[in-house]
């Protein structure tokens, strides 16, 4: 949850722009999974972030998570240095 609608508002726009960094930080845990798109939904104080993903012919369940999970965290650090 971010502090106010304002702020979560103001990472939704932003975010996407961030795809090559978001890109290259989920790429770096799999060779399956490629990052194709990012779109966020605000909905009041928080931000949903839909990760989209070509796989190919794998699965690759887990390997998303991992990729996910990587990305989790770098978002966390992001959206302290936007607020």
């Amino acid at each position: 949850f971010f502090p106010d609608v304002a702020s979560a508002a103001a990472f939704a726009e932003w975010l996407p722009g961030q795809i090559e960094q978001i890109r290259a930080a989920a790429e770096s845990t799999t060779r399956h999974g490629k990052l194709t798109d990012v779109k966020c939904y605000q909905a009041g104080r928080q931000t949903l972030v839909n990760f989209g993903y070509f796989t190919g012919d794998a699965q690759a369940v887990g390997a998303i998570g991992v990729s996910g999970s990587a990305n989790r965290s770098r978002r966390r650090t992001m959206r302290q240095s936007r607020c």
